[in-house]
């Protein structure tokens, strides 16, 4: 099912940092329900697997050992956290939320992508595997990037130590983005943040000074002390409201990335360098990533980082209630079968086709007018790609619809999470092209993995995905200066037919059988 949330807005926020709409589509069944304060709970319920298959915590590009130990941490998490939710969870009879307070879950925008099927072989392939220490499930942690090494459990979180969350060095998670970073804020946009998070007055701020865990800001006859880590959250919190829009710099995630950095004043801004992303406990992702670059096994990356574990095979559960959201406003469920509502007048039985669902003093369900005979199963056949996209050169989809359908396109770029849309067109049936400018859109240089989506409200149908290269040519040469001197009569008897090439370009055109160009295009399973 398709779902499309909104949220009211949050008066305590600034623009940037507003509820986003969900724009969403999962497998299973969706419960929508009505919260005391008026808005309104979405869970879904679904089987593990399937659970597991939309989890969206690593690369669906990376190597398969890497995505095996994933899923088996994954999976072992899971289980472990199954019933450990606090009182909303036991209110709303969920198992595990969908943000990285449990694991992040996006659904079919996973399974969907176009290396999904590469994560969901990970998950097949270690069906029933877990990690346990003294026949329980393990806190089976895992985070980004380390600062060289990975932390004990009670050193992050409290607690008692454990044998399995112990620090080990980590030297493979070199080539992660946070590996290594650094950030520059002028003092004027630093005394900006913290006026926003309340911690600043109007003084302008005059110096800056870090000394061990506690940063001191003064300015005028006003200073305050904060630690690394309550000074990075309000960077991380307030930066993002600055306009125009300037933090996080570069490709950074966050404005400040994590609290393993030292900080120092230069003229008039501050400079703070540091290393990695994440809480630092349990298996890092990136240097996971490494291991499997290396050749290690998914069993050898994982006793590495847990204490030595090898994993066991278990029982998983049959079905998983997971937590999409809450304070919802309103949404549009667009369902593949009937929708069954328990508790309203005025409906009953089964409804079929989108239904639109508001909140307020009482929950408000419309309908859609019953729905017409389904039309036949709708097929995406001959499809060839233009694979490369240059300035003012998109690349090209070509294929056939045996009906009119919306079609849309999805990317990934090659060892990155994220996955992005081209929104749906509406076209007819036969054959039928589509463009797709990235750089148009903003994205930048790289290559990145799409494939077609086509639905008819029925049916959703996906492709085959293709590697697309963006490219910006470098600019031609500058054109040189040629001496013209008169041609003496001697030589203008030279023959006309004598051809002089300053230079020529030869263009080639391959077409291999069945529409595509194997030089070009590498399609993936």
């Amino acid at each position: 099912m398709t779902v499309d949330a909104s949220y009211p807005p949050d008066p305590k926020a600034c623009e940037a940092n507003q509820p986003k709409d969900l724009h969403a589509a999962y497998p299973g069944t969706l419960e929508v329900g009505r919260q005391p304060d008026g808005h309104l709970y979405l869970i879904t319920e679904l089987t593990f697997p399937q659970y597991l298959k939309g989890i969206a915590e690593m690369p669906t590009t990376w190597p398969l050992p890497a995505l095996e130990a994933q899923a088996v941490a994954a999976r072992t998490y899971a289980i472990s956290h199954m019933n450990a939710g606090g009182a909303q969870a036991r209110a709303l009879n969920y198992n595990l939320c969908s943000t990285d307070a449990c694991q992040v879950y996006r659904g079919l925008q996973v399974t969907d992508a176009p290396s999904g099927q590469a994560w969901a072989q990970a998950v097949d392939d270690t069906t029933g595997q877990i990690l346990e220490y003294q026949g329980r499930p393990i806190d089976a942690f895992y985070f980004s990037t380390s600062n060289g090494h990975t932390y004990s459990s009670s050193d992050i979180f409290g607690g008692p130590s454990v044998p399995y969350l112990q620090p080990v060095v980590e030297n493979d998670d070199t080539t992660s983005p946070t590996s290594s970073w650094s950030v520059t804020i002028p003092l004027t946009d630093l005394a900006d943040m913290l006026r926003l998070a309340g911690s600043w007055g109007t003084e302008p701020i005059d110096t800056v000074d870090q000394q061990g865990d506690q940063i001191t800001v003064s300015g005028g006859d006003k200073t305050a002390t904060f630690s690394v880590s309550s000074f990075r959250n309000k960077l991380d919190v307030q930066g993002t409201c600055l306009t125009p829009k300037r933090y996080p710099t570069g490709n950074l995630p966050q404005v400040v990335p994590s609290v393993w950095m030292t900080l120092s004043q230069q003229g008039d801004s501050v400079v703070m360098t540091g290393r990695g992303w994440g809480h630092g406990v349990g298996m890092v992702q990136w240097g996971a990533k490494g291991k499997a670059d290396r050749g290690l096994s998914y069993r050898q990356i994982l006793a590495y980082y847990y204490g030595g574990l090898e994993p066991v095979r278990v029982g998983e559960p049959g079905s998983i209630r997971v937590l999409l959201a809450t304070g919802v406003q309103s949404l549009t469920v667009t369902p593949s079968g009937q929708v069954r509502v328990d508790g309203a007048s005025g409906l009953s039985g089964g409804v079929t086709g989108t239904v639109t669902i508001s909140g307020g003093s009482a929950m408000t369900i419309t309908p859609a007018l019953p729905a017409p005979a389904a039309p036949p199963t709708l097929t995406l056949t001959s499809v060839t790609v233009t694979a490369t996209a240059m300035p003012g050169k998109p690349a090209g989809f070509s294929f056939t619809l045996n009906h009119p359908a919306n079609v849309g396109i999805t990317y990934q770029e090659s060892g990155v999470t994220a996955t992005g849309q081209v929104p749906q067109v509406a076209l007819g049936g036969g054959d039928q092209t589509l463009t797709w400018d990235p750089l148009a859109a903003g994205l930048a240089p790289g290559t990145y993995d799409a494939a077609l989506v086509a639905d008819d409200g029925v049916s959703r149908v996906v492709s085959p995905s293709f590697a697309i290269d963006v490219s910006i040519p470098p600019p031609p040469p500058p054109s040189s200066t040629v001496a013209v001197r008169p041609v003496r009569k001697a030589e203008a008897s030279l023959p006309p037919w004598v051809l002089v090439a300053g230079g020529v370009a030869l263009v080639v055109i391959l077409v291999a059988a069945g529409g595509y160009a194997a030089v070009t295009i590498r399609r993936r399973p």
